[in-house]
């Protein structure tokens, strides 16, 4: 229950605002969701040990795939909390990186990704991006796949089928929408052209509460 609803901007929308990363196409990212995060195991029963070596080793085939397409290099982005060194045994012709993938977005020709906060930049951005789906890891995940790649008409991939997309048919379904972009954004991500996020939240709360007079 609530009283009123103020709409503040997104984290994503202030940082883009303030950001000097120079924009490029340079590589292909995925951004990494962590397989043992706490949205799914709190939701989920499932024994991850058993499952990683199959997402893992399904992830590698598209990831080695779309490189050889584009003949450009693959870098994933880890998640904060996902183990770097796990990754590193298990994807190691891959470049791996921790705590700058806004900044690997910026230098994107393409971003992959299952659902991350992080696509955010990529949406503002406007840059080309494939959901890639799995319902390995149970509904909850798979719905905010879902939720994702409908309100942004991305082209989607199932990494439990073979992937036989030519280059040209990939360009022509990663092809942005800007209204579904745009109007993700007007709904999501951005309210205020003026005042920051967080400056918003603080003055509302005083407005409300008196909190900085206490």
């Amino acid at each position: 229950y609530f009283e009123n609803t103020i709409l503040i901007n997104s984290r994503s929308y202030d940082k883009l605002k303030k950001n000097q990363y120079n924009l490029s196409n340079s590589r292909i990212i995925f951004i990494d969701g962590n397989y043992e995060h706490l949205d799914v195991l709190q939701r989920e029963n499932l024994n991850l040990n058993s499952l990683k070596d199959e997402y893992f080793k399904k992830l590698k085939v598209f990831l080695k795939k779309i490189s050889l397409i584009f003949d450009k290099e693959i870098f994933i982005c880890l998640h904060p909390n996902s183990n770097i060194q796990e990754y590193k045994k298990f994807f190691s012709e891959f470049n791996l990186g921790q705590f700058e993938t806004e900044k690997n977005i910026y230098s994107s020709f393409l971003v992959i990704f299952h659902e991350s906060s992080s696509i955010d930049t990529a949406i503002f951005l406007k840059k080309r991006i494939i959901s890639l789906q799995t319902n390995l890891f149970g509904k909850y995940f798979e719905n905010r796949i879902n939720k994702y790649k409908n309100e942004l008409a991305l082209m989607s991939v199932d990494l439990n089928e073979e992937f036989f997309f030519e280059k040209k048919e990939i360009y022509e379904k990663t092809k942005v929408n800007e209204n579904k972009y745009n109007n993700y954004i007007r709904t999501y991500l951005k309210s205020d052209d003026n005042e920051d996020g967080i400056s918003k939240l603080y003055r509302t709360l005083n407005e409300k509460f008196n909190l900085i007079n206490k």
